[in-house]
């Protein structure tokens, strides 16, 4: 079967609709795409299913919903043939869920299925989308039990539900009981639990988000209860350990969930065949461990690196994996700084370096990125200036999550011949509200075309001199090939923006150097003595003038970091808005331009995918242009 366009809806459309409904007085959710979107995964071509272009799902940790979005067309993915500019019907858990991560994958030409970790209830939930492709989608329909009437005081009464519908798209695999307190029936249900709204005999109900619709009829008194099921195809895979995360390991129909025992404090990967929905192997890690996360590496032959990220001991497990045959076993360990809250694996072919294949690991607390290097088998001193050893650049702020760009992407750089560089790169969400890149050959922020840099005013470095006491002249080296006085590093990151203030000393006769920021330098400037800033960010060279430097002189400037940072959504109409706790992002890459010939040269192109928790919205950012193309709300 051919692969199938992705369309989407109109959005006007909907929200006439929608005013519509509200206008007819129907008592409906209105409709939305995220509750706390933190979790995304991308269903590529290449992995298989009905769709020619690549299918986003947005894991949601409030409302337990898994939102699916066309990424190519910037719409949600249209499920309704009859309706398309609707809202997507999408995949519902049940809101009493907290949602992790997930991975999506077809089972066949004209199927998708999403696998999600539900870290409340400690389960793995298998959560079928597509179930065939007849012209259109064809989603998975809820089916109900009949409700069963329990009379619990044996008073004779007797009631009955009447017209029962579970609402695609919104209802669930899960058990609901209503209970009869005399006045009213108390709604609950075990995934969507106990509703707010409560039923009334003889009035329709509709649960909270809609999941199910009814009308009781007839007598109750206190105590009795109705029971029945809906079923919509949902699994709960109960692992015997409580999943926390999840992977798919590419090109085959195989996952990786870390799993972690409350009883025996003991961690463990469970590769899982999707195609059977079964255990094939599972790796123990051993006593106090916890996976968090899971990177794959490199591949040979038939065997898959896999990396664990361990949450509670400050290492990474090193599994070798047999695709063949599903079996996995503990090839090394790799001791980190500090337990790991995120990792991505990255090799490639660095002029400079040659070929490399590192690991980049965020330890938890410390507020960088280390880099090892897995040919050596050490890390990385990214910045020999700083006082830590073999270690990463200070970013400031913890890191959320780190995926790794398949292919080398231009940068904003240029090389000595004036064309872009390219570089092979690793993205990254922070705890600031950020999304930065590093290079993976450096370890270094991916910077502006200018870098880091004093600031300027008409185009000349603003740098103010205040002559305090006697007449004093010292001056600062311009830099013949670039016509700076301020030198700034070229590894992205280890410039701050700041305002930097150097003040004689007329006791030690050297020039007390501090920054806003990054405060009292250790070191100190000597004039006619080229002087380093601490973590190496920037150099002076301090002239003697003819007139003596006297106390309480000052040299004041201030720097711009200089680094690609998307921390905010542009508006140009009104302020922008700022990323409020992003998620996990992963990266995609899609086709552009013609694929049977013409004029139009076929363009791969990289891009992000980042849920945006506090804001409740996607964004899809395009990495070599570093900018934000579409924003899904």
């Amino acid at each position: 079967m051919d692969h199938q366009p992705v369309t989407g809806p109109r959005r006007i459309l909907l929200l006439v609709l929608a005013g519509g409904l509200a206008a007819c007085g129907v008592d409906k959710p209105g409709p939305y795409l995220f509750d706390g979107p933190t979790y995304a995964t991308v269903l590529s071509p290449d992995d298989g299913g009905p769709f020619n272009e690549p299918v986003g799902f947005i894991a949601n940790v409030r409302s337990g919903r898994i939102t699916p979005l066309d990424l190519k067309h910037a719409t949600p993915l249209s499920d309704l043939a009859a309706a398309p500019f609707l809202w997507p019907r999408g995949i519902a858990t049940g809101d009493e869920r907290q949602l992790g991560q997930l991975i999506a994958w077809a089972p066949s030409e004209t199927q998708v299925s999403t696998m999600v970790v539900d870290l409340r209830h400690g389960v793995l939930v298998e959560a079928p989308y597509i179930l065939d492709m007849d012209g259109a989608p064809v989603v998975a329909t809820p089916s109900a039990t009949e409700p069963l009437f329990a009379d619990n005081d044996a008073s004779g009464d007797h009631a009955t539900i009447e017209d029962l519908a579970p609402r695609t798209g919104w209802a669930t695999t899960e058990d609901w009981v209503l209970d009869f307190d005399g006045e009213q029936w108390w709604v609950t249900g075990s995934r969507s639990g106990k509703q707010s709204k409560r039923a009334h005999t003889g009035e329709p109900y509709i649960s909270d988000n809609g999941e199910i619709s009814l009308t009781i009829t007839g007598s109750a008194t206190p105590g009795d209860r109705f029971s029945f099921s809906v079923d919509t195809g949902i699994v709960e895979h109960d692992l015997g350990a409580r999943p926390l995360c999840i992977t798919r390991l590419p090109g085959t129909d195989l996952a990786a969930v870390g799993v972690w025992d409350e009883v025996t404090e003991a961690g463990a990967v469970v590769l899982w065949d999707l195609v059977t929905g079964s255990e094939l192997d599972r790796v123990d890690l051993g006593l106090g461990t916890q996976p968090w996360r899971l990177e794959p590496g490199a591949i040979e032959g038939s065997t898959r690196t896999l990396f664990v990220a361990d949450a509670w001991l400050p290492r990474v497990h090193e599994l070798d994996l047999d695709l063949d045959t599903g079996q996995g076993t503990v090839v090394a360990t790799i001791d980190a700084a500090a337990p790991v809250a995120a990792l991505a694996w990255q090799a490639g072919d660095s002029p400079d370096i040659g070929e490399y294949e590192r690991l980049f690991v965020a330890p938890a607390g410390l507020n960088r990125v280390d880099v090892y290097d897995l040919e050596t088998g050490e890390w990385i001193d990214v910045n020999p200036f700083d006082d830590v050893d073999a270690a990463g650049i200070d970013l400031h702020t913890a890191v959320i999550s780190l995926d790794a760009a398949p292919d080398p992407i231009e940068v904003q750089t240029l090389t000595p011949w004036g064309v872009r560089d390219e570089a092979k790169v690793v993205a990254m969400t922070t705890f600031d509200g950020s999304v930065l890149m590093m290079d993976a050959a450096t370890g270094c922020l991916v910077t502006t075309i200018d870098g880091a840099r004093a600031t300027t005013k008409n185009g000349v470095e603003d740098i103010r001199f205040t002559d305090r006491g006697a007449a004093s002249s010292p001056g600062l080296q311009v830099d013949e090939s670039t016509g700076r006085q301020i030198t700034t590093s070229p590894c992205g990151g280890l410039m701050r923006s700041e305002t930097w203030t150097l003040t004689y000393d007329g006791v030690e006769g050297n020039w007390i150097v501090e920054g806003s920021v990054s405060g009292e330098q250790q070191g100190r400037a000597y004039e006619d003595e080229r002087y380093t800033s601490d973590n190496g960010g920037f150099s002076i060279l301090i002239l003697a003038g003819p007139d003596p430097s006297t106390d309480g002189d000052q040299f004041q400037f201030s720097t711009e970091e200089g680094i690609l940072r998307m921390d905010a959504i542009p508006n140009a109409k009104t302020s922008d808005t700022p990323f409020d706790a992003p998620g996990e992002l992963t990266i995609f890459q899609d086709e552009v331009g013609a694929t049977g010939g013409g004029w139009d040269q076929l363009d791969r192109r990289t891009y992000a995918l980042v849920p945006l928790t506090g804001n409740d919205l996607a964004v899809r950012m395009r990495l070599q242009s570093w900018a934000i193309e579409v924003v899904w709300e």
